[in-house]
């Protein structure tokens, strides 16, 4: 079972926030005196991979509840994470900032949240 997201909003993930790259800090180019680029891999590990995940109209208590979550993993600590595309479980942690957009209207109080960044460990 992962640890994110919640309880309170599994299933809620918004796939059209979700995107996933590959980060690419394994190698490093440099030139030699006669102008030749020279390439080769830091390290033996493969490149991290970066997902962009989000969660859109969720409730004030599910807001309440990822925001604590964020706030107890925030600054490097990893945790699981079940992705929704592959079904697979990845460690990962936040990286960036965490930013929530009111989407509600009259009494429904809604909440967007699309741009959490997570990281491979």
């Amino acid at each position: 079972m992962a640890d994110f997201p919640p309880v309170e909003l599994a299933g809620q993930e918004d796939s059209g926030k979700h995107s996933r790259t590959q980060s690419d800090k394994a190698t490093m180019t440099f030139e030699s005196e006669g102008g030749y680029k020279i390439t080769r891999r830091r390290h033996t590990r493969r490149p991290r991979e970066q997902y962009d995940t989000g969660f859109t109209c969720i409730t004030e208590a599910q807001r309440i509840a990822l925001y604590n979550f964020w706030n107890s993993k925030v600054g490097g600590q990893h945790f699981t994470w079940n992705d929704p595309v592959t079904g697979l479980v990845k460690q990962v942690r936040f990286v960036g900032r965490y930013t929530e957009k009111y989407s509600g209207m009259g009494s429904q109080i809604l909440w967007n949240i699309t741009d959490l960044k997570l990281e491979e460990i």
